[in-house]
């Protein structure tokens, strides 16, 4: 699965405040998280109070696609490989 970041336009969210809000209670967006290191579990997210589906690619330091799941609202996921970098899109 390749997908073309260059395309996509995404906000980054390089803050402990940015990476934790998310997608919650906002508009359909697109956002990049940055985890501090690479691993599966502070690459892993939540969809509480997100009221809308979206995909979302998990990327390792290099930017290459380790996972990808589409997730539902109020649900928690926890990527198979580790990722340093969450992409989440809820619109084309």
């Amino acid at each position: 699965m390749k997908i073309n970041l260059k395309k996509i336009k995404y906000e980054v969210c390089n803050t402990l405040f940015k990476n934790f809000r998310g997608l919650m209670f906002s508009k359909k967006k697109n956002i990049m998280l940055v985890a501090k290191k690479e691993s599966r579990f502070a690459s892993g997210i939540h969809s509480f109070f997100v009221f809308f589906s979206f995909d979302v690619y998990f990327l390792d330091k290099n930017k290459k696609i380790v996972d990808y799941k589409r997730i539902k609202p109020f649900t928690v996921y926890i990527p198979k490989k580790p990722a340093k970098y969450v992409l989440e899109i809820s619109k084309p």
